[in-house]
């Protein structure tokens, strides 16, 4: 009798824990978004006998159960944890990297075929736009990521595409004094903190240096260090490495803001034509939840205006990737407005909008591996 119920413990055991987790999944209730992943999950699919039968609901149906599963956080962390221990040093397109670093996985046949074309983008909208305002009035800063300025943390032998050569590509195509050598100035500080070790943004310090080569560019007064105070506002940043790749052992960012010891005067901030609006370069909020980058002008926009109380006359249009969030607080107070236009979410027209609010400037701030393969950067035609 006792050797029968041992036979029948395991599948019994099994099924029960089938079934119930099963049962589980169908009680928790959905969640809209991750927290820890920092994305949108996958609700439930409409279902129609006409996404049945071409597959779509039965695929949209599969990543509703991977992304509803409960207990998903706590699986994605063990997973990770034993693919560490068991010797890999990369998962979902992340490196396991030195000291603490999570870097980004990308090799060049990632890229090759999106990147030539948004250099074709990129290199009509800089030739109309200094045709319009003058070269002077142009400027293209394309940031390096860590894989570049710290690839002495990567794995040994990881493969991954050469972002200097795509720099260089860049310069080569631009007229002349429109491109901001950012990854010249950054080399001279390496061994700096120049990048969070858990996200894909440049920390503040490196935003600082990135401003630097913006003004030196333009011929501007160039802000020091010794010119700020600094203040630590969070000690526990993770970033979307860490959302990719959760090392239990990985320690989490610190967030510092940059205060200027001479005051810069007020700003009004308007977001998304209204949606929203305030007065700080900062968003508090964020600091309480686990998009903490978004405490710099608070995250992801279509388009954001910052007005100062510095009436020189001179508009600029940044177009830009998040990079740009933690860089505009240091020269935000260089002009009479800023327009913030971030082309995956923007669906305007960059010709019409240039004159319409009376654009003197332009940048286009991006870091190298979001320009290599963004889809949005092709609206810069329009």
């Amino acid at each position: 009798m006792k050797q029968k119920i041992v036979k029948w413990m395991t599948p019994v055991v099994f099924l029960v824990l089938i079934f119930g987790m099963a049962v589980a999944n169908l009680l928790s209730p959905t969640r809209g978004f991750s927290e820890s992943e920092n994305r949108y999950l996958k609700t439930m699919p409409k279902f129609s006998w006409k996404t049945l039968l071409d597959g779509t609901f039965t695929a949209d149906f599969e990543k509703f159960l991977t992304d509803q599963f409960i207990g998903r956080d706590s699986f994605i962390g063990v997973k990770t944890e034993s693919e560490y221990l068991l010797g890999k040093r990369d998962t979902n397109s992340v490196y396991f990297g030195k000291r603490g670093y999570l870097l980004e996985k990308k090799t060049s046949h990632d890229l090759d075929e999106q990147l030539e074309k948004n250099l074709g983008y990129l290199d009509e909208f800089t030739e109309r736009a200094a045709a319009e305002l003058g070269a002077d009035h142009v400027r293209v800063l394309m940031a390096p990521t860590a894989s570049l300025l710290e690839a002495d943390k990567l794995p040994a032998y990881a493969p991954i595409y050469d972002q200097q050569a795509v720099l260089d590509e860049l310069e080569s195509r631009l007229p002349e004094g429109v491109y901001v050598d950012a990854a010249g100035v950054l080399q001279a500080h390496a061994g700096e903190e120049l990048y969070y070790r858990t996200d894909h943004h440049w920390t503040t310090l490196g935003a600082f240096y990135g401003y630097q080569a913006y003004m030196q560019s333009l011929g501007l007064p160039v802000k020091q260090p010794s010119d700020f105070t600094t203040e630590v506002v969070s000690e526990s940043f993770y970033g979307t490495h860490y959302s990719k790749a959760r090392l239990v052992t990985t320690r989490p960012d610190r967030i510092i803001r940059w205060l200027p010891q001479t005051p810069q005067g007020g700003f009004q901030v308007d977001y998304n034509g209204g949606q929203k609006q305030g007065d700080s370069l900062y968003d508090e909020s964020f600091l309480s939840k686990r998009d903490k980058y978004s405490y710099f002008l608070g995250g992801n926009n279509a388009l954001v205006t910052i007005r100062s109380s510095n009436l020189n006359g001179k508009r600029l249009l940044l177009v830009k990737d998040s990079y740009a969030h933690s860089m505009v607080p240091f020269f935000a107070d260089e002009y009479e407005s800023i327009h913030m236009v971030d082309l995956r979410y923007y669906n305007g027209k960059l010709s019409e909008y240039i004159p319409q609010e009376g654009i003197t400037d332009v940048l286009v701030l991006y870091n190298t591996t979001t320009f290599t393969s963004d889809i949005g950067v092709p609206k810069m035609a329009l």
